[in-house]
């Protein structure tokens, strides 16, 4: 497949997603599995620090392998699987009301496309933004940078993400960017203190 038709395929994609109504959820199951693998993320960092972990690679294992597992089997797999039988499970009832096949229809293109579409946006946020929390311990392992400054970067990454996100949704809402980022910001925050109190008395 050349550019020119990936390039229509994915096109494709969008006008399917937009007749099903499917933009909308794609957008909430981004977020909402970012902000899971996110939260993720900064529970192994802390937990492998207070651990007593020392080497770099070992939080980059840690980080990214969750971070994979999460993105492919939960975010990719189990999306698109969950969404395809939403959606051949519509297509099955309306061919059922009008006593019709619909095969060959957008609607038979809906139920089979659209759930790629889906479980692409679910992963997307899961296999990305950990690998950009985890972007301190590689220098570390270089030695630019301590684990100690590689931890607290790798928060702030975190923490700072989960602000756009914030700021992304009370955008799209009309309560306010700053307003819904600081209020994300303010569970992330106490989500890491929680972490740090849970792991120093485990």
């Amino acid at each position: 497949m050349n550019g020119k038709n990936i390039l229509s395929t994915v096109r494709e994609l969008k006008r399917l997603a937009k007749v099903a109504g499917a933009q909308e959820i794609a957008r909430r199951m981004f977020v909402t599995n970012s902000f899971d693998a996110l939260l993720t993320s900064l529970g192994v960092m802390l937990g492998s620090y207070i651990s007593g972990v020392e080497k770099p690679i070992g939080y980059i294992g840690a980080v990214l392998g969750g971070s994979l597992t999460m993105g492919v089997f939960s975010g990719f797999l189990g999306s698109f699987f969950s969404e395809r039988a939403e959606r051949l499970r519509e297509l099955r009832e309306l061919e059922e009301k009008i006593l019709r096949d619909l095969k060959g229809t957008i609607y038979e293109k809906v139920a089979r496309w659209v759930p790629l579409y889906v479980a692409f946006w679910s992963s997307l946020g899961i296999l990305i933004f950990p690998m950009l929390t985890a972007l301190p311990f590689a220098l570390a392992t270089i030695g630019i940078l301590s684990i100690k400054v590689a931890l607290a970067t790798g928060v702030i990454i975190v923490n700072s993400i989960i602000f756009m996100l914030g700021a992304y949704l009370g955008k799209i809402s009309g309560e306010g960017a700053v307003k819904t980022g600081i209020s994300m910001l303010a569970v992330s925050l106490l989500a890491t203190v929680i972490l740090v109190v849970i792991s120093a008395i485990t």
